[in-house]
């Protein structure tokens, strides 16, 4: 039995919260990547899975309503966040007025998950960056039981997960659920993120703290024992150069339905790209798109907190190019698959490093031409 077909499977984790038998699990596939597997043996064919698979009934798009460049006024908190501080600016909210928000944070097995805060000291927990998947197990039924209780509950995930939330939660209960999706390039495999860390255990002893970038800027930093480890430039990093070169995504992500200007969400957050930057300007902003008219109400609610300036919406479809389509499958991403099968995580990404390393110089090379000719004519 298949729910839908595996290349477009999203691992959202609605189906396996939806079954009454508890008989949906997730297994990696010789690539690493989580697949559903039904046990047909407990399977009593409800029909509930299908029901909430967002490839069997696709969520409904909408025209964003209004769009901001924004950043928290609180310089330290938004130095902790990915970007701009939006996501904790909503977060914050939210939990002022007696809600409950969730977000996804590490654990201690190496994996990204899902939990609740009633705490606004918890928000830091949920800040900053996490370039793998993160697993939703059990976070449907929270939600559910949250709404149940008359709390009002904000989400901040990726757009495939919100769209999971979409179809878990009835309409009838949506009025005091509040989704944000993050414009998302791509989403790796846990097991690569997982291995990568396990051979930094097994190399520096164990892995403390982990952050894939710095405010607005693209490294990778690992902290063993309070003692940094690893800081690497992406282009440098095993995991992050292949990262940012969309090597190694879920195969779905290559042909994302969410990765265009219609939104599902009622709050869509991302970095702001444009060069008209609040002080100081070398730090991050974000983009804000409000989707409906619930996440209207709600940003301006949070504008006390945040410096911002109104956008035109093509303005920042122009410049996120995840809000014009889904990510392109790179050559490097069949090298990095053949390998991986045969010989892991580290051998694969190894190999697919050196690659683009490789490319990237070769690319820059005959402008080095250039520009020595240019130094030769003046020089002599």
């Amino acid at each position: 039995m298949k729910i839908c077909e595996n290349s477009k499977c999203t691992a959202c984790g609605a189906c396996r919260d939806a079954c009454p038998k508890g008989c949906i699990s997730f297994v990696k596939n010789e690539y690493g990547a989580e697949t559903v597997v039904i046990d047909e043996k407990l399977c009593i064919n409800c029909g509930r899975c299908s029901h909430v698979c967002q490839v069997v009934n696709p969520v409904e798009k909408k025209e964003p309503i209004i769009s901001y460049a924004v950043c928290l006024k609180d310089l330290k908190k938004r130095n902790a966040s990915a970007s701009g501080g939006a996501a904790y600016a909503l977060y914050s909210k939210i939990i002022e007025e007696g809600g409950v928000a969730y977000g996804a944070t590490y654990s201690d097995k190496n994996v990204i998950t899902f939990k609740k805060t009633d705490n606004i000291e918890d928000i830091a927990k949920f800040q900053g960056s996490k370039y793998t998947y993160s697993d939703m197990v059990g976070t449907y039924k929270e939600i559910i039981e949250d709404l149940r209780q008359g709390r009002t509950v904000i989400f901040i995930g990726t757009s495939c997960q919100c769209a999971g939330i979409k179809k878990f939660v009835p309409e009838v209960m949506q009025k005091n659920l509040y989704l944000t999706d993050i414009i998302c390039h791509g989403m790796p495999p846990a097991a690569y993120y997982s291995e990568y860390i396990e051979e930094l255990d097994t190399k520096y002893g164990h892995i403390d703290e982990i952050s894939f970038r710095d405010n607005n800027k693209f490294r990778f930093k690992a902290v063993s024992n309070g003692n940094t480890v690893v800081e690497d430039k992406a282009i440098d990093n095993l995991f992050m150069s292949n990262y940012t070169r969309k090597v190694f995504y879920r195969d779905n992500c290559y042909s994302c339905d969410y990765a265009c200007a219609e939104r599902i969400s009622d709050i869509t957050i991302g970095d702001y790209w444009g060069k008209d930057r609040f002080e100081p300007t070398d730090k991050g902003m974000s983009v804000v798109i409000c989707n409906t008219e619930k996440g209207v109400l709600l940003f301006e609610k949070c504008k006390n907190d945040l410096f911002f300036t109104l956008k035109k919406y093509i303005d920042i479809v122009k410049t996120n190019e995840q809000l014009r389509g889904p990510s392109e499958k790179p050559y490097y991403r069949d090298i990095f698959l053949n390998e991986y099968k045969k010989n892991g995580f580290m051998y694969a990404s190894s190999m697919t490093r050196n690659k683009i390393t490789d490319d990237l110089k070769k690319s820059r090379h005959p402008f080095q031409k250039i520009k020595r000719k240019i130094k030769h004519l003046f020089i002599g």
